[in-house]
């Protein structure tokens, strides 16, 4: 995984499979034209990174949910800035 700093919308790469960490919630924004290999391997990778996180966080009470582009919930968009529907 590679951090993107600033991020906004359209750094969701349809051709990959990124997470956004807000802390007690990981999500996994699935891109339509991700691989197979990496839609398959994206929870593996997510609960590894959660688990080796040393920031205070009770892993067990981290709530990980994958998503598909434009079916984001209001708690995944809210943390884009200038989140706009029509670019989803």
């Amino acid at each position: 995984m590679k951090e993107v700093p600033n991020f906004t919308q359209m750094d969701l790469n349809i051709y990959d499979v990124m997470v956004l960490d807000v802390y007690s919630t990981v999500f996994i924004w699935v891109g339509p034209k991700s691989s197979k290999a990496e839609r398959e391997n994206s929870q593996n990778k997510v609960d590894e990174y959660i688990k080796n996180k040393q920031d205070g966080r009770d892993v067990n009470n981290v709530q990980v949910i994958e998503l598909e582009p434009l079916n984001e919930p209001i708690n995944f968009r809210t943390h884009f800035p200038e989140w706009e529907d029509e670019v989803s």
